[in-house]
């Protein structure tokens, strides 16, 4: 009894470890954006930047030609979010990228 209780143990302190070890990490992505001058364009373009996979978050205005979006780190390309402004007859401007936080 005492050994099942101590393998337990050591397989519960081995999950936790192995578990916590493998944080994903977010990142903020701000982009200005030319040509972002309708709210039918923002809201395709919410539609399409919703379909890829490391995309967590979008949000826009278009007051300043901007679009923010939450990104798990190293999960989208410059290429492809480029292709998808330019989809819409859009492009980058500027990008601004900062990690927010190592998550669980």
């Amino acid at each position: 009894m005492k050994n099942i209780f101590i393998i337990s143990l050591f397989l519960l302190a081995f999950a936790a470890i192995f578990f916590n070890s493998t944080p994903d990490n977010k990142a903020e992505v701000i982009i200005s954006v030319k040509n972002l001058n309708s709210p039918k364009i923002m809201n395709y373009l919410e539609k399409d930047f919703n379909k890829q996979s490391g995309i967590k978050f979008i949000d826009g205005s278009l007051m300043a030609n901007t679009i923010v979006l939450e990104v798990v780190d190293n999960d989208i390309q410059i290429s492809t979010l480029s292709q998808l402004l330019e989809n819409w007859g859009c492009r980058i401007e500027s990008i601004s990228y900062r990690i927010l936080s190592s998550v669980k």
